[in-house]
């Protein structure tokens, strides 16, 4: 999955919420999880991470370069 490549039920997410929706589901495929077991599991992970965000942890991912993302979704914000 990817950005341009996620599920119909994200289309609604933040940018960032998206994001590391598909950074979950990503890691979970990898394990060798089935997207149908994923997709679910990753939704309510990412709403749950999202509703954590502090003001502060937002701004930084709004004022972060596009490229460097996924390394703020995955590392910096847990």
């Amino acid at each position: 999955m990817n950005i341009k490549n996620y599920p119909k039920q994200w289309e609604d997410f933040e940018p960032i919420q998206r994001q590391k929706a598909i950074t979950i589901a990503n890691s979970m495929l990898a394990q060798g999880y089935t997207e149908k077991d994923v997709i679910p599991i990753a939704t309510k992970q990412a709403k749950q991470w999202y509703r954590m965000l502090t003001k502060e942890q937002l701004d930084a991912y709004e004022h972060t370069d596009i490229m460097q993302r996924d390394y703020v979704i995955s590392f910096n914000m847990g």
